[in-house]
């Protein structure tokens, strides 16, 4: 759509009226939901973008992007608005310093959803051409890296190839370690820890074990274990999970967990007749 000069015509591509009532509200109808609600023009622009707080639920049926766009129009004319209402009142009796003002044409809606796929169809084209997994796009890393570079008020280029292998990879180094000493303090000195194995299966049909410890703060990988030779041994199950109890100290494990196959139930029993807390 053209760019909107005010914020009924933002509402009404989106909204149908179906009848007007007193005190500027009225009986709408989201194009999108099809729902009706009543309400005047704020509950009508606050169904749109999913802004809380006016009573009216967000509709479901508008994507993120969609939303987004809606939003960024909103905001664009209600600065406008209070622009105008302040200069109103200050007269300027200088005719020579009274220029028009000089619009800047904002992207449509339609356009900023075509940059959007123009930068999608780049990132895709990183990815399929290094054979990078398509499920890092549900990492949190991965949302956080395109949060930062969005929000940046910077011209972004990406990191030196120098700098990775460096100063960078010292950063997050110490980054990390920040991160698991304060989620390690919170579970002993607060939470403590629970204890969990999960089995599976390598490319190379190896069975291996992971060790895990788990807070209410998040789950830490400990180690994986090839255990080739020992899986139906329920002693060296139990021997394992011992090392990574004695190494964060009994006092601090809560509860073990692990799957209910029978070698693992016998390891469980072992761990309790070694010690009583479990």
């Amino acid at each position: 759509m053209p760019t909107a000069s005010t914020l009924q015509e933002v509402a009404r591509e989106h909204i149908k009226i179906n009848a007007k009532g007193k005190g500027g509200n009225t009986k709408f109808t989201c194009n999108h939901c099809k729902r009706e609600f009543t309400g005047s023009q704020t509950r009508q622009l606050a169904h749109l973008t999913g802004t809380s707080g006016s009573g009216v639920a967000a509709c479901q049926h508008i994507d993120g992007d969609l939303r987004k766009a809606i939003k960024t129009e909103v905001d664009r004319l209600e600065r406008v608005k209070s622009g105008s209402q302040a200069s109103s009142s200050h007269i300027n009796f200088s005719v020579a310093e009274q220029r028009p003002a000089k619009r800047i044409r904002q992207p449509t809606i339609a356009e900023s959803l075509a940059d959007k796929k123009a930068l999608d169809t780049v990132v895709a084209e990183f990815f399929y051409a290094h054979g990078v997994p398509l499920h890092l796009v549900r990492s949190p890393l991965f949302k956080k890296m395109c949060e930062a570079i969005s929000n940046s008020n910077v011209t972004y280029k990406g990191p030196a190839y120098n700098a990775m292998r460096t100063d960078l990879l010292d950063a997050v180094k110490c980054h990390v370690e920040k991160d698991n000493a304060s989620w390690s303090d919170h579970g002993k000195n607060v939470t403590g820890f629970v204890l969990g194995s999960d089995r599976w299966t390598d490319a190379q049909s190896r069975p291996l074990m992971n060790l895990m410890l788990v807070t209410p703060r998040g789950t830490k990988f400990v180690r994986a274990l090839d255990i080739s030779g020992n899986e139906e041994s329920a002693e060296y199950i139990a021997d394992k999970m011992s090392e990574v109890i004695d190494e964060v100290g009994p006092e601090h494990i809560t509860a073990v967990i692990m799957e209910s196959a029978s070698n693992n139930v016998s390891a469980n029993e072992i761990l309790e007749e070694r010690s009583s807390k479990f």
